[in-house]
């Protein structure tokens, strides 16, 4: 599994700047989790989730590809689908199909920093719908003047 997560985070790295950003954030809920995910062509957004308030031996990873449908200044409207694994925890154990559906929102004068609500069906031997809140950071957000 660390490789899944290092050849992930390399190819998602290696992109046109101009096209692309990095971005990091943190799902707050009773499964919470930290995330980095980039936008390519501010529509296609490869996310890397990694499980929080967990013992290190019981790692969650979980893999998704999103779509902005709706991208204004202000907010950010997306949905995709992606793969959950769990060891060590019983509610998390296995594998789970993950359908994310969320919204990002950027308040602020600078679009950087913002604050997001997400729901997932987790969908597995034990299905789940996990519901999200939290913050987000763009680095390298390009202001429109």
């Amino acid at each position: 599994m660390k490789k899944i997560l290092i050849i992930f985070l390399l190819v998602t790295s290696i992109s046109i700047p101009a096209f692309s950003q990095l971005s990091v954030g943190y799902h707050q809920s009773a499964l919470p989790f930290a995330e980095v995910a980039y936008e390519i062509n501010e529509k296609i957004v490869p996310s890397a989730r990694l499980g929080m308030n967990t013992e290190f031996g019981d790692l969650v990873l979980e893999l998704a590809g999103l779509y902005q449908f709706s991208e204004k200044d202000d907010y950010e409207i997306y949905a995709g689908a992606g793969l959950r694994f769990g060891y060590g925890l019983t509610t998390d154990d296995g594998l789970f199909i993950v359908l994310p559906v969320g919204v990002n929102f950027f308040p602020f004068p600078r679009k950087g920093f913002g604050f997001h609500i997400e729901a997932a069906p987790m969908l597995g031997e034990d299905s789940v719908l996990r519901g999200s809140f939290g913050i987000r950071y763009r680095f390298n957000k390009q202001e429109d003047n």
